[in-house]
């Protein structure tokens, strides 16, 4: 039985940002989904296991050694439609038949049929496979097992994604609420504490109230009875005192014991300047061979579906032009996200502080972000994201954003078009999103797009 172990792996980069820390992980035959929000190791964690990286502590053994690995990179590019060059490498790689199958994003740009197809190639593979996607679907299709990577440490799950999720979500309020009642107990052992305190003070007032109030009458023997008497519930109020830090120490020091992952980003905040005009963008020319007489008003919300190389990408960029559009493109290279970093790393302390603020709303370390050699693709989507949503726009125009988002960030991102009382072009596989954000259908056909006006 083949199978993949680590064990004990750390791994920091040279900047001494720490990726993983003390991992143990066991692959066998079949899918395992490795989850978890950008940046927090998942394509590391690959590179670690192909040998591309080398762990700081711990080993990774293979069974048998010198695995054929087959891997599809989340940054594999070619000339051409996205969809159509990623459907072809797919199949390059599942007729070298891998013992190792390792898929970063697979589904990244693919139409629905090019979906289905991966989902039957995948259920037929027999060795070990790596899925790495933020596609619910395939993951449940697929993989039987989840890791899950958060905050430098990975767990594995005999569970598909969706139980996966319910069960470490199900954990993740027990540890809230096993901090709650710790945090509770340290209250009450505090306010007993006080409470103890006040008595201690009470009862050394009372005992030199008695020795200033000595009346002469009193003999020695009634004197002393008293003093003592008073000297007793002195000592016993010091002792609660002492049992009360005690315990309010041990109460802190559990408290200090729990751990609680804290949920990145928060709600994503668009701005918004209504267009002077009551159209946004307006095409008329020769596209694909054919006249084509295209209007974007201010209130459309149009999403443009259809099969890879169809044109839907040619068609969003020849709407461009007037200002107030933010625009989105497919896919964004390993040389733009190092110009993007490159970028907020010129800008004033106070306007990066603005774009650093909009990169922790969408979920991304904002110092990891800077000390990381080279953003990986979902941080360097929500980096260009972050940095045009400090700008206010009378439309947006978004080409597959959910690409190399994890799964919070697309939530986030949903939330937000849809409330968004702006233009929207969307271009996007993603049947939900799509669904939820847009009021317009329009369905393009290769060489052969529909004439007409869409508003809403």
């Amino acid at each position: 039985m083949s199978s993949i172990r680590l064990q004990g792996v750390s791994f920091a980069w040279p900047s001494g940002v720490s990726v993983l820390r003390d991992v143990d992980l066991h692959f066998p035959l079949g899918f395992t989904a490795i989850t978890g929000p950008n940046g927090v190791g998942k394509s590391t964690l690959l590179r670690l296991i192909t040998g591309d990286l080398f762990p700081d502590t711990g080993r990774i053994l293979t069974d048998p050694p010198g695995m054929r690995i087959g891997w599809l990179r989340q940054t594999d590019e070619g000339t051409g439609s996205p969809g159509e060059l990623r459907r072809s490498r797919l199949g390059e790689i599942l007729r070298e038949r891998p013992d190792l199958l390792i898929l970063d994003e697979p589904s990244n740009h693919l139409d629905a049929s090019s979906r289905r197809w991966l989902v039957g190639a995948l259920q037929r593979f027999a060795g070990i496979g790596l899925l790495v996607s933020h596609d619910r679907e395939l993951m449940e299709a697929v993989a039987p097992r989840t890791v899950r990577i958060e905050g430098g440490s990975a767990s594995l799950w005999a569970l598909s994604y969706g139980a996966a999720r319910e069960a470490w979500s199900h954990q993740h309020r027990e540890q809230w609420k096993t901090l709650e009642q710790a945090q509770q107990r340290v209250r009450a052992a505090a306010s007993t504490l006080g409470d103890s305190r006040r008595e201690r003070d009470a009862a050394d007032r009372n005992r030199s109230s008695q020795v200033r109030m000595k009346s002469p009458k009193d003999n020695d023997a009634r004197g002393s009875l008293a003093k003592g008497k008073a000297r007793i519930g002195e000592m016993a109020a010091g002792r609660q005192v002492g049992l009360a830090r005690r315990a309010l120490q041990r109460a802190s020091e559990a408290l200090a014991g729990i751990e609680v992952p804290k949920d990145r980003g928060r709600p994503i905040a668009l701005g918004y300047t209504p267009s002077e005009r009551p159209w946004i963008a307006n095409f008329q020319g020769e596209l694909f061979g054919q006249r084509l007489d295209l209007r974007i008003e201010r209130e459309t919300r149009l999403w443009l579906q259809g099969p890879n190389g169809c044109g839907k990408s040619t068609l969003l960029r020849a709407l461009l032009g007037p200002k107030g559009i933010l625009y989105l493109p497919q896919v964004l290279d390993a040389e733009a996200a190092r110009n993007d970093l490159a970028q907020l790393l010129a800008f004033s302390a106070d306007l990066r502080g603005r774009v650093l603020a909009h990169v922790a709303a969408l979920g991304v370390d904002p110092a990891r972000l800077l000390a990381s050699p080279e953003p990986s693709p979902g941080e360097a989507r929500k980096l260009r994201l972050a940095l045009g949503l400090g700008g206010s726009y009378s439309a947006l125009f978004l080409d597959e954003p959910t690409n190399d988002l994890d799964l919070p960030a697309i939530e986030r991102l949903e939330e937000a078009l849809s409330g968004w009382p702006g233009a929207l072009v969307l271009i996007t596989h993603d049947v939900r999103l799509g669904q939820r954000v847009t009021l317009v259908q329009h369905h393009c056909t290769r060489c052969s797009p529909s004439k007409g006006s869409f508003a809403r």
